[in-house]
């Protein structure tokens, strides 16, 4: 969304999916996959412009999970500089899709942009 890398609390992340609330993505599932893990936070970019001085207080977001249409799993609500909620999700056998959601959390403040990062899927 911005052309930089995805980052969180300092850290950057060579793969991932960066995002600005209200988003999603969406993957067929494989019958292989028994498991979706990752971390999902709010992006740090803004820390870079004047230390996020009067814009990093509208970010927030909640990072969901769903499964064949199913909220599966759902982060508290997150803001900057906040550890990156982990996510470990079983995958139910048949199912077809998985969707990851980055939503606003109330403030649609176009500062709301969040990253899914070390993300993949777990074999039986």
């Amino acid at each position: 969304y911005e052309g930089k890398p995805l980052r969180i609390r300092g850290r950057k992340y060579v793969s991932g999916l960066g995002m600005r609330a209200p988003a999603y993505a969406r993957y067929d599932l494989k019958p292989e996959w028994s498991r979706f893990v990752a971390l999902a936070g709010v992006d740090d970019n803004l820390l870079d412009q004047n230390n996020g001085a009067n814009i990093v207080q509208y970010s927030s977001m909640v990072f969901k999970v769903f499964i064949d249409g199913r909220l599966t799993e759902e982060s508290p609500v997150l803001r900057i500089s906040q550890v990156p909620w982990r996510f470990d999700v079983p995958i139910p056998p048949g199912s077809r899709q998985i969707v990851l959601v980055c939503d606003d959390a109330g403030s649609r403040s176009p500062y709301d942009l969040g990253n899914w990062v070390e993300a993949g899927f777990l074999q039986k």
